[in-house]
């Protein structure tokens, strides 16, 4: 199956697992991270982080500001 999608969606598949797992880790709850994911942010210019995966950048934008959750310096 995994041979019927293009390189931009496989890549964007594996972005959205990496930013699930980490949001997943930040909040200790997939409900918790899920919402996050589909809400607005400021950190992120007020975009959704889910947005923000399309790109490579963004992904990275999202997974920056996952791990400053984690570590208590971000809500």
């Amino acid at each position: 199956m995994a041979d019927d999608l293009s390189p931009e969606l496989e890549d964007r598949l594996g972005r959205e697992l990496a930013v699930t797992a980490a949001a997943v880790e930040a909040f200790d709850c997939e409900d918790k991270a899920a919402r996050w994911l589909r809400r607005e942010t400021d950190p992120l210019a007020g975009q959704r982080p889910w947005d923000e995966i399309d790109t490579v950048e963004g992904a990275r934008r999202v997974e920056r500001l996952l791990g400053w959750i984690r570590h208590g310096m971000a809500a």
